[in-house]
């Protein structure tokens, strides 16, 4: 009988054991899951964190691009600025140098006094009245101011070339006026 009673105790204490496993099976099986499932939302968490560090990375390429564009272009046109200063600085030296030598040109001319030919017998109203036509004419692009010129080319002693010089002027502003 003893092995009766201890084989029902055997039975009893396998029955516990097995039941003892299969529920340490269940709570392992558990375990299991919640470890999948912490390491799906720990790989989840990784990759999102993964995808705005690689966007915030891209977002500081982009910047450092752009800044790098900006840069070159201010270099180019800072370049572009100097050269014209340079050639700015090397034409107004020119210019003064140019200045320079008329200057001193005009200073070795002898000056001369203007020589005023006395107009004997000129009727200064006369003149008056026929500078006023002129005028009155040749504002108009009037034919009769080259009429008129010959009158006071004479009266005011034009040389060749003056006179050549006034009538061409009057005849271009006359072509111009139609």
């Amino acid at each position: 009988e003893r092995v009766r009673v201890d084989s029902r105790h055997a039975d009893a204490m396998r029955a516990v054991k097995e039941a003892h496993a299969a529920e340490l099976a269940t709570e392992l099986a558990a375990l299991e899951e919640e470890k999948r499932e912490r390491r799906s939302e720990a790989e989840g968490q990784l990759k999102l964190m993964a995808e705005r560090l690689q966007a915030k990375e891209l977002e500081r390429i982009d910047a450092v691009s752009s800044i790098t564009r900006e840069v070159a272009a201010l270099e180019a046109r800072l370049h572009e600025a100097r050269e014209a200063r340079a050639a700015l600085t090397f034409e107004r030296d020119r210019l003064e140098e140019e200045l320079e030598v008329a200057q001193e040109k005009l200073s070795n001319v002898p000056k001369e006094p203007v020589k005023v030919v006395p107009m004997e017998g000129l009727d200064v109203l006369y003149l008056k009245n026929v500078v006023i036509k002129f005028l009155e004419e040749s504002t108009k692009g009037g034919a009769t101011s080259t009429v008129l010129l010959p009158v006071i080319a004479t009266l005011l002693q034009f040389t060749p070339d003056e006179f050549r010089q006034t009538q061409a002027t009057i005849l271009s502003q006359i072509s111009a006026a139609q």
